[in-house]
């Protein structure tokens, strides 16, 4: 015979159901944050999202951008109806090797504009303390270009938590009528 009798066998059952299924199990697990956490930042600081310390600096707009062509010695011009918005961004690693994060341009309108896939930026990993840059090209409407807010996201669509999003406020885009010799590919600085 059983020292715990059938009853008390199956009260004891429906109270640890009860308990699992109340989630008093929770109590005992760590806190993760459940949200990303944004880091703020401005034109000139610098931005530690992720692994990857970065830094905005100035900000062009232009209706006209001449790009270096990738293999040659030719200058290629591009004309867009609305305007090129031609960002230089610098980057380091922050405690090992690694890439810029995915950028992404919410307008003065309010929407949110990829980097233009017309232009193949060429990102490097960049070690710790070592800083690369490049100009970042979107395109917009006329409206959206004249200032704005430059955000670092994490990398693909399948975002972990928990993560960091960076944003770089761009309070004052310089209107002009011509970009030339854009810089595609990262170089040391």
């Amino acid at each position: 015979m059983s020292r715990y009798s059938l009853g008390a066998t199956a009260t004891g059952g429906v109270l640890l159901v009860a308990a699992l299924g109340l989630g008093v199990h929770e109590a005992n697990r760590p806190v993760v944050p459940t949200v990303a956490t944004t880091v703020r930042g401005d034109v000139g600081e610098e931005v530690a999202v992720g692994g990857t310390v970065v830094e905005v600096g100035r900000a062009r707009s232009a209706p006209l951008i001449e790009v270096p062509e990738s293999y040659g010695d030719e200058v290629l011009e591009y004309e867009s109806a609305g305007r090129f918005l031609v960002v230089r961004v610098a980057y380091s690693g922050k405690r090992e090797p690694d890439l810029v994060r995915t950028l992404a341009w919410r307008g003065a309108n309010g929407a949110e504009y990829a980097p233009s896939d017309v232009f193949d930026a060429g990102y490097t990993e960049a070690q710790p303390g070592e800083w690369w840059h490049l100009d970042v090209i979107f395109e917009m409407p006329a409206d959206a270009a004249e200032s704005g807010t430059l955000r670092v996201l994490p990398e693909g669509s399948d975002w972990a938590l928990p993560m960091e999003i960076g944003e770089v406020r761009v309070d004052e885009v310089e209107q002009v009528e011509e970009i030339a010799a854009v810089l595609l590919t990262a170089g040391r600085g």
